[in-house]
C-alpha cells in the first residue's frame, strides 16, 4: 500500500481498512485480524525495517512477524471482534515513520 500525502485513504485491496494519513502520521481502524496484521506491516515500512530486522529487535522468529503481519485469525481474535462489534466497540492504530521513546 503506497500511502500519498492525502488525508484519507481507502485501499481497495483491503476495503474494511480505512487509514487517515497526515504527512509521516497514520491511523487506521481495525476491524479484523489481517487490519492489525497491514498496520503492523505499514508501521515496520514506514520505519525502514525488514521482517528479520524487526524479529532481531523482538527476539522472535521472522516466521513469526510474518505470521503476525499475515493477519492470521484464531479463534480468540476472530471472537475479540465479534464482541467488539456487538459492543460497538471500535479499534485503532496510530504510527508514524519514526521510533517514539
Amino acid at each position: 500500500m503506497n500511502f500519498p500525502h492525502t488525508d484519507f485513504v481507502i485501499d481497495s485491496a483491503y476495503p474494511d481498512f480505512v487509514v487517515g494519513t497526515t504527512m509521516a502520521s497514520y491511523e487506521a481502524k481495525l476491524r479484523s485480524p489481517a487490519d492489525i496484521g497491514l498496520a503492523i506491516q505499514q508501521a515496520r515500512l514506514a520505519r525502514g525495517l525488514t521482517q528479520v530486522e524487526l524479529a532481531d529487535q523482538l527476539g522472535i522468529s521472522q516466521r513469526s512477524v510474518s505470521e503476525l503481519e499475515s493477519g492470521k485469525p484464531t479463534i480468540w481474535a476472530r471472537r475479540m471482534f465479534d464482541l467488539m462489534r456487538a459492543t460497538g466497540v471500535e479499534l485503532s492504530a496510530i504510527w508514524d515513520s519514526e521510533a517514539r521513546p
